[in-house]
């Protein structure tokens, strides 16, 4: 899964950041791309699925990471496995 988060230099933002990566450690990371760029957007953070499959737009609060978990499980990456 190739992934783009967008931030601002904000709290907001590095909670974000905080939560994919909490998020991420939960699943394989060689199936998932992170890049982070800060660009003017119109809402930060913001982060955008970009394949495989349609893209998806996620706005706002990504500190909840049910939507980041559901994101991740309907792409397609695989949950690491406990005690691995």
């Amino acid at each position: 899964m190739d992934l783009v988060l967008y931030v601002t230099p904000s709290e907001r933002s590095q909670r974000a950041l905080r939560s994919i990566r909490r998020v991420m450690d939960k699943y394989d990371a060689s199936q998932v791309r992170l890049t982070i760029r800060e660009d003017s957007v119109a809402f930060a953070p913001a982060i955008v699925k970009r394949g495989p499959g349609p893209a998806t737009w996620i706005f706002g609060n990504l500190d909840q990471e049910e939507v980041l978990i559901d994101l991740f499980d309907r792409s397609g990456v695989d949950r690491k496995r406990d005690g691995h």
